[in-house]
């Protein structure tokens, strides 16, 4: 018992030294960001993008989460959405054709972001629509721009899918690279499914699972991923789009492909019967099915 006092006498004192000494260490609280717990629901951070001199809004304009691989486009009044496990703080960035770079820290959810793109005076307008030219893609890819806008109302989503909760954007992601330039602002903000578009580029698992549409283009790094997607969306009511001849076979729902200077839509019935989609007699007759 006598040992144990003196050992109790012994740690107060070496206790109250240590705070004389180093007060500061043990009046400082701990910072937010080591005890705030990441939370396990998605995240929605909600945001306007206009010009700063005319105050118009700006539709298509690419939001880059930083770190994440994230990306969006703002529609066509200039809303934009970040769905995300990612709680702030944290930074974006936008690098639009046109308009000064620009970096923001999204540090709350509790008001919608309004960003202000000053436009680039050094500018001029045969810069600005040379830059436009080289981004506008090829006429391959505008054709399949409009499939991906008419597809989806040639398919049925299940019941239980996001896609019949009219309260949530139509989902598309696309993934690895843009093959469609500039023409795809014109997708963000249109109705899919009585739905507001919201296009993402994607890269990351927890991305991928959370589309309704998935394009994916043919580059190598989807050639070389191609079975690591294919099981992620393995069971997901999702419509799979490839791009090229590669992917037939591979698990997409449809791919698009130029044989003879011609669109061919091939169909893969195992994929969207294991996707739970229904597909109309019209898209089955304009497809060609997969053996």
């Amino acid at each position: 018992m006598k040992r144990t006092l003196q050992h109790y006498r012994f740690s107060f004192l070496l206790f109250l030294l240590c705070r004389l000494a180093w007060p500061s260490v043990f009046a400082r609280p701990l910072p937010l960001a080591a005890i705030r717990p990441l939370p396990a629901a998605q995240v929605t951070v909600v945001g306007y993008i206009k010009d700063k001199l005319s105050g118009k809004p700006l539709s298509g304009v690419e939001i880059m989460v930083e770190a994440y691989s994230f990306a969006t486009l703002s529609d066509a009044s200039g809303r934009f959405m970040i769905n995300d496990r990612l709680a702030p703080p944290y930074k974006i960035f936008i690098d639009e054709s046109g308009y000064e770079k620009i970096q923001v820290e999204v540090t709350t959810l509790d008001a919608p972001l309004t960003i202000e793109l000053l436009p680039e005076n050094a500018a001029t307008p045969a810069a600005k629509t040379s830059t436009a030219r080289k981004a506008t893609a090829a006429p391959e890819y505008a054709i399949k721009l409009s499939l991906l806008e008419k597809l989806p109302s040639l398919v049925a989503w299940p019941d239980d899918s996001n896609v019949r909760d009219l309260d949530t954007p139509f989902m598309i992601g696309i993934y690895d690279r843009n093959p469609f330039g500039e023409d795809l602002r014109r997708l963000s903000g249109t109705k899919i499914k009585g739905k507001t578009v919201v296009v993402s580029f994607i890269s990351s698992p927890e991305e991928i699972a959370e589309q309704d549409m998935l394009f994916i283009p043919d580059t190598e790094k989807s050639r070389s991923n191609i079975e690591w997607l294919m099981a992620l969306v393995k069971g997901k009511p999702m419509l799979v789009i490839g791009d090229g001849g590669f992917f037939d076979g591979k698990g997409t729902t449809l791919n698009l492909a130029v044989k003879d200077k011609r669109m061919q839509l091939t169909l893969d019935e195992d994929a969207a019967d294991e996707a739970k989609l229904e597909l109309s007699v019209q898209l089955v007759r304009l497809a060609t099915i997969k053996d």
